[in-house]
């Protein structure tokens, strides 16, 4: 039975430590992701607070863009302000 242990974590080598490392990997991750929906909900507001309004259509192609693409968010709307 494999045991994970606290003073392995200063072993890069051991299951331990491996794991450990994985938990970070995911963290670092999410907290990424995280950051990029809080920038599209942010520039989303400034769109609608400088605009008024925003289609659906425009919106739903800017969902499209986020999550089908690597474009970043200041990337998407300008293309959006653009007319899509």
């Amino acid at each position: 039975m494999l045991t994970l242990k606290y003073n392995d974590l200063v072993d890069s080598s051991t299951l331990t430590s491996k794991i450990l490392s994985e938990h970070q990997r995911e963290i670092k991750w999410l907290e990424s992701k995280l950051e990029r929906i809080k920038a599209f909900d942010a520039a989303l507001t400034n769109y609608l607070q400088t605009n008024g309004e925003m289609n659906l259509d425009l919106y739903d192609k800017a969902c499209v863009m986020f999550y089908r693409s690597d474009k970043t968010v200041p990337e998407i709307f300008e293309e959006i302000r653009k007319g899509g």
